[in-house]
C-alpha cells in the first residue's frame, strides 16, 4: 500500500505573514475587477406594454418599452420563431439612437410608420437590446419598406461582433423573450 504524504507543510511565522500579505493582495484585485465589471456595465431593461413574459396572439399588436441607466447608444433586434433577424434600432426614421437615463423609449413610437402584429410563423420570439457609449458599426441587411432592416448575419455572429468591439467600452445587453400564438 502507498504511503500518504501529509498535504501541510509547517511555515515559519515569517512565511506566514507573506502568505497572508499575497492573500490580501489577491483579494484586492479580485474585488477591484469586480468593481471595474460593475462600473463597466450599461444597466438595461427591455418589456412589452404588457409586461414580460408574455403570450401574444395573432392580430395583437406589441410594443416594447427600453430603460437605461446611463446615456447610451442603443442598438435594438427582434428575432422570430423561425430565426428571422429583424434590426428595429437604429431604422430609417429613428437615425439618433443615442437616449439619456431614465427615459422609457418607446417601440414603435408614434412618429414611426410600423407596428409589431403578431402573425405567422409563431412560437418563442427574443427582442436584444445592446446598450454602449459608442455608436455600433452598421449591421449587414437589407432595408425594408417599413424602414427596418432585415439582417443577413447570424445571431451568434452579430453578438460576437458587438460584444468583440464593445469590450473596452462602458457596454451593457438584455434581452427578453415573448411567445406568440394562433387564436
Amino acid at each position: 500500500m502507498p504511503k500518504i504524504q501529509p498535504i501541510f507543510k509547517v511555515y515559519s511565522a515569517c512565511s506566514l505573514k507573506a502568505v497572508a500579505a499575497a492573500l490580501l493582495i489577491l483579494l484586492i484585485i479580485n474585488f477591484s475587477h469586480a468593481d471595474t465589471a460593475i462600473d463597466n456595465t450599461i444597466g438595461i431593461e427591455v418589456t412589452t406594454h404588457l409586461g414580460d413574459k408574455q403570450t401574444f396572439q395573432k392580430g395583437d399588436v406589441i410594443s416594447f418599452l427600453i430603460s437605461l441607466d446611463r446615456d447610451a447608444y442603443v442598438l435594438m433586434i427582434y428575432e422570430d420563431a423561425e430565426h428571422n433577424l429583424l434590426q428595429i434600432i437604429p431604422n430609417r426614421y429613428r437615425q439618433s439612437n443615442r437616449y439619456d437615463t431614465g427615459l422609457f423609449i418607446s417601440v414603435p413610437n408614434r412618429d414611426e410608420p410600423f407596428e409589431f402584429v403578431v402573425s405567422p410563423p409563431f412560437g418563442k420570439e427574443t427582442v436584444w437590446v445592446f446598450a454602449s457609449e459608442q455608436s455600433f458599426a452598421e449591421l449587414q441587411g437589407m432595408e425594408l419598406e417599413n424602414g427596418l432592416r432585415k439582417l443577413s448575419d447570424s445571431l451568434p455572429d452579430i453578438l460576437a461582433k458587438i460584444r468583440a468591439k464593445q469590450s473596452k467600452h462602458l457596454y451593457g445587453e438584455t434581452s427578453t423573450t415573448i411567445t406568440t400564438a394562433a387564436k
